[in-house]
């Protein structure tokens, strides 16, 4: 096998691991959830909250409160 075609194979191989381990190290840094997100997911006075299918569900804590009407949108 000539010089050459060892270089032809060798920097496609080299280009490979670098691409993968580009890969490994970007999936093992990613970033945590902040203190105050999850804070904000722990129920409270005002507020329950629960999991449910996979979802987070927020209910007022105080059984049925009345939420305010959302303006309606200005026709044009």
């Amino acid at each position: 096998m000539t010089r050459l075609a060892k270089l032809a194979l060798l920097i496609p191989l080299l280009l490979v691991l670098a691409l993968a381990g580009g890969i490994l190290y970007w999936n093992a840094s990613t970033l945590q959830p902040a203190p105050e997100a999850l804070a904000a997911l722990q129920s409270d006075a005002e507020v329950r909250v629960a999991q449910s299918d996979g979802l987070i569900v927020f209910q007022p804590a105080a059984g049925n409160a009345a939420t305010p009407a959302m303006p309606s949108a200005a026709r044009c």
